[in-house]
């Protein structure tokens, strides 16, 4: 069942505590930053989901080649479909800035308002973008 986004508020995640009460995100932020927390957590660093993750923290300093860009596109589409399937990843991008070595992971991704494999239909969230830097 679909449910507008309106009404999806605090369906990934219930109400937290924040610095002045209660915080609660518009739909956008939860997704974002679920696939900025999961972009962020080493593979195997959780005792209770080891699992959850992704190698990419390992990238930092590191010589980044198109072969490495690849398999990182690859492993964070596949943890994005393990971890946050509701999501749709459009792109991942793996740049370098050659000067120090920075590498920079930016994920274009939508919400789509149908199951996949269907189509005909406006996303929920059209085209957000979650850039990471290591």
């Amino acid at each position: 069942m679909i449910v507008s986004a309106s009404q999806q508020q605090n369906a990934l995640w219930p109400v937290r505590r924040g610095s002045k009460g209660w915080t609660r995100g518009t739909l956008a932020a939860r997704y974002s930053s679920a696939l900025r927390c999961l972009m962020n957590t080493l593979r195997g660093s959780l005792i209770w989901a080891p699992d959850f993750g992704t190698t990419l923290p390992l990238l930092r300093t590191q010589h980044v080649t198109e072969e490495d860009a690849e398999l990182a596109r690859v492993e964070l589409s596949m943890a994005c479909a393990r971890w946050i399937p509701d999501i749709r990843v459009m792109s991942v991008t793996v740049d370098q800035n050659p000067n120090d070595f920075t590498v920079t992971v930016t994920t274009v991704w939508d919400l789509p308002s149908v199951s996949p494999g269907s189509s005909g239909s406006e996303p929920i969230l059209k085209k957000q973008i979650v850039a990471v830097r290591y």
